[in-house]
């Protein structure tokens, strides 16, 4: 849309109101955003601290309902592995 905006001189709001109005649609393909090594290390590390934390929360909760139904044993959680 911005090159025809460029092309036509005109803004380019202005150009994807008048394909729409037309009826015309734009199916050029976008750019898809790559993730770098170094990004994908800080969504492992993120994610790593977010699994850690979801455990953390899981186990008071897990403890808050077994002391409130009146029992103080707690029962065995399976293991889980993070990847």
């Amino acid at each position: 849309m911005r090159k025809l905006a460029k092309v036509m001189e005109v803004s380019h709001t202005t150009a994807m109101t008048a394909t729409r109005n037309l009826g015309m649609t734009s199916y050029v393909r976008r750019k898809r955003q790559l993730l770098s090594s170094s990004t994908k290390l800080l969504r492992v590390k993120k994610g790593k601290k977010l699994v850690n934390w979801m455990r953390r929360i899981l186990d008071w909760y897990v403890c808050f309902q077994m002391r409130s139904s009146g029992l103080w044993t707690r029962p065995e959680m399976p293991e889980t592995t993070v990847i």
